[in-house]
């Protein structure tokens, strides 16, 4: 299974409609609503560094050693962020055909040989 195409946003990498079940660290920030929730998450992420390296809309904080592509789950209405420097992952411009150039969305990949 091939990494799901994510959409850089700021520091982070936003998976729109996937989620990865599991590696929760904690729910943090339930008594907001989303948008405020994400504010907050991406704000603590780049306060805090790690564990706060992944979350998803619901303020689930995500933590894992590596990344597997089958943990990716479609959760439709739900987004997934994932630090840019996240350890052991680089995230490369994908190009769009219609546009020839990159646009800024981006594929997630490994590092890992």
């Amino acid at each position: 299974m091939a990494y799901p195409s994510g959409v850089r946003d700021g520091a982070f990498i936003r998976f729109d409609g996937w989620d990865v079940l599991g590696n929760d660290v904690g729910r943090y920030f339930t008594g907001l609503g989303v948008n405020a929730r994400v504010r907050r998450l991406k704000g603590t992420a780049l306060e805090y560094g790690a564990p706060f390296f992944a979350f998803n809309t619901n303020g689930w904080v995500k933590s894992w050693d590596t990344i597997d592509p089958s943990s990716f789950v479609q959760a439709p209405g739900s987004s997934l962020w994932i630090r840019v420097e996240y350890p052991g992952w680089v995230f490369y411009p994908r190009k769009l055909p219609s546009l020839e150039l990159s646009v800024g969305v981006l594929m997630l990949n490994s590092c890992h040989s």
